[in-house]
């Protein structure tokens, strides 16, 4: 794990892997990323995490396709969370529907969930979060820049239905509207893929 002191957090594959770590992930990336504020609000969200840190957490990643959301997933949640996602159940006549079950599953069963897709509008999220709610769970967004032609370029180099049509990714940008904490989200942050497969993630400001 690398820290930049009073700057942005960036973590590499093998610390999101690890299994020797005893605390929730998400609540030390939180610390961290708190933890270089005198902000009093700050500070008490800090408090808030560690005091909290064994309840239900639902993530939501919001980006285009091809931003990278689920390889996030992958390299950051995938042994702590489980996984919803549109993707896996293109065919049920009613996703929104659907979803809402999986997501209270989970919550039932006491398991912290990552909400993996593409997110964009305030009523597209709105429903997760009013279930998680319910569960006081703690709500973490987290968003990737809005950038369509990297988006493309990438989504170029999928295979098979993990590619998505051109269209898609631009109707996405069209709806696309900025998350704040005022839907819900007890923390936000934006998520920025760097080289060599890093990823660095920064408070988002709302």
């Amino acid at each position: 794990m690398q820290l930049t002191v009073g700057g942005p957090v960036t973590y590499r594959r093998y610390w999101t892997k690890s299994r020797s770590r005893s605390i929730h992930r998400s609540v030390l990336l939180k610390a961290c990323l708190y933890a270089t504020s005198s902000s009093s609000d700050i500070l008490a969200d800090l408090l808030s995490v560690f005091e909290g840190h064994h309840q239900l957490e639902l993530v939501v990643l919001m980006g285009l396709p091809g931003s990278g959301k689920t390889t996030f997933y992958r390299e950051r949640f995938a042994e702590t969370h489980a996984h919803v996602s549109k993707d896996l159940f293109p065919n049920n006549r009613n996703k929104a529907c659907r979803q809402q079950s999986l997501l209270e599953e989970a919550f039932q069963a006491g398991l912290s969930v990552v909400l993996d897709n593409t997110n964009p509008t305030v009523s597209d999220r709105a429903g997760a979060i009013t279930l998680a709610r319910t569960y006081s769970a703690f709500i973490t967004g987290y968003v990737f820049p809005r950038d369509v032609a990297a988006s493309i370029e990438r989504n170029t180099r999928r295979q098979g239905k993990a590619r998505v049509p051109d269209v898609a990714i631009y109707t996405s940008a069209k709806r696309w509207q900025t998350p704040s904490r005022s839907e819900g989200f007890d923390a936000l942050f934006t998520v920025h893929l760097i080289p060599e497969g890093f990823f660095e993630l920064l408070p988002l400001e709302s």
